[in-house]
C-alpha cells in the first residue's frame, strides 16, 4: 500500500483569542446577524452592470446626434496654387496629330484643399490620356466630349492614315 497523505495544516481554523477583548466571540456575532437580520432595502433594487450603463449612454448620444465639425485649414486669399502651361503648342516634326488645346492656367478654387486640387489635375490628365488612346485605337479625332460621355468625333485625315500604314509596313 502507499503512503498515507498527511493532513494539511492550511485549513485549520484559529480560535479568536484576545486577552484584552471582553465580550462574546465575533464569529458567533456575525452568524447571528446574518441569520436574524431582515433583508437590506438595497436588495430590492439590483445595480446595473457597467456594460449596461455604457450601452444606455451610447443610445442617448446617438439620439442627440452630436456632430463634430472638422476644422478646415484657413487659406489666405493670395495663397492659392496656380499651375501654368509652359508647353509651346507648335507642331513638332514627326507629329501625326494636332496638339490638344489645354487650359493655359489652372487655379485652385477658393474652398478647395491641396489634395482636392491635385486630384482635379490628375483627373484632367487621365481624361486627356484616355482620349488620346481612343483616338489612336479607332483612328478618329475627338472634337467635343460631354460630361455624360457623349462624344463628337471626326475621322482622321488621310495624311495620318497614310503615315500609320507606312509605319506598320516597316
Amino acid at each position: 500500500m502507499g503512503k498515507r497523505i498527511p493532513k494539511s495544516s492550511k485549513h485549520k481554523k484559529l480560535k479568536f483569542v484576545d486577552p484584552c477583548y471582553k465580550g462574546s466571540n465575533p464569529l458567533l456575532n456575525k452568524r447571528k446577524l446574518l441569520y436574524n437580520e431582515p433583508p437590506r432595502a438595497e436588495a430590492d433594487e439590483q445595480e446595473m452592470s457597467r456594460h449596461m450603463e455604457e450601452l444606455i449612454d451610447l443610445k442617448n448620444k446617438a439620439k442627440q446626434k452630436i456632430k463634430r465639425k472638422k476644422k478646415k485649414k484657413k487659406i489666405q486669399k493670395d495663397d492659392f496654387i496656380i499651375v501654368k502651361n509652359n508647353i509651346i503648342e507648335k507642331d513638332q516634326p514627326g507629329m501625326e496629330r494636332k496638339v490638344k488645346p489645354m487650359p493655359a492656367v489652372v487655379k485652385q478654387k477658393e474652398f478647395e484643399s491641396e489634395n482636392q486640387f491635385m486630384n482635379r489635375l490628375q483627373r484632367m490628365a487621365d481624361i486627356a490620356i484616355a482620349e488620346a488612346k481612343v483616338e489612336e485605337k479607332y483612328n478618329i479625332e475627338l472634337v467635343n466630349v460631354d460630361k455624360k460621355g457623349n462624344a463628337q468625333y471626326v475621322t482622321a485625315s488621310k495624311e495620318v492614315t497614310e503615315k500609320k500604314k507606312k509605319n506598320e509596313n516597316i
